[in-house]
């Protein structure tokens, strides 16, 4: 049967550099053959990052997986086409790859693994924006899963999404969206034909309920 093509094929057909980077291993869940065979041009994993602040067996910290990010994207841009990066994280997966010192001040190493990820999008977020890539990039920050939603039963599911735009205005879609939303509203953003797939965009409001599995 004929599929389909994922977002970073649909975009690579428009002339993106399209680039996949997570801080595990790129046999976990057979990324190193999926994201390719996604369209991904370039597909990194663990070997790509040349140093850690701290030792953590999933991969680099988030504070060095950020940093070496941030390096690779602003090469990226200096090549002067459209791009798609996507990033990975572990540094949140168990136990957390934190600073002992920096966890000594937080009531559980979960929190304090929470708190480092915070402080280490933040600086990513500030290199990008002394670099001027925000006055023209979209940057999506999205979670997989959650530590619960109390009252619903698959509540560790159930996550928040962050959109920041160069017309970003602080506003809060209500709405009840997906993983599977994500390409649709890259592409409504970008003004790009979307799949056929059943989607909704984050940067649109519905007034109809969606079923979400």
């Amino acid at each position: 049967a004929i599929r389909d093509p994922c977002l970073p094929a649909i975009l690579a057909s428009h002339g993106y550099a399209t680039a996949y980077l997570q801080a595990a291993d790129l046999s976990y869940m057979s990324k190193d053959r999926f994201m390719s065979a996604a369209g991904f041009q370039q597909v990194l994993g663990r070997e790509f990052f040349r140093y850690q602040h701290v030792p953590f067996g999933w991969g680099p910290d988030d504070k060095a997986f950020f940093e070496q990010a941030a390096e690779f994207i602003l090469a990226l841009e200096a090549r002067g086409s459209p791009w798609l990066v996507t990033l990975l994280t572990v540094g949140t997966h168990h136990p957390g790859a934190v600073p002992e010192a920096f966890a000594a001040n937080y009531p559980s190493r979960r929190e304090a693994a929470v708190a480092y990820l915070d402080e280490a999008v933040g600086a990513f977020y500030g290199r990008l924006q002394a670099a001027g890539l925000l006055k023209n990039t979209l940057l999506l920050i999205t979670s997989d899963e959650s530590h619960g939603v109390s009252g619903q039963p698959f509540g560790r599911y159930w996550g928040l999404a962050a959109a920041s735009a160069p017309e970003s205005t602080g506003l809060i879609n209500p709405g009840v969206f997906g993983l599977i939303d994500v390409p649709y509203s890259i592409l409504d953003y970008l003004r790009l034909q979307p799949p056929s797939r059943p989607a909704r965009s984050l940067f649109r409001r519905y007034h109809t309920a969606r079923p979400i599995l």
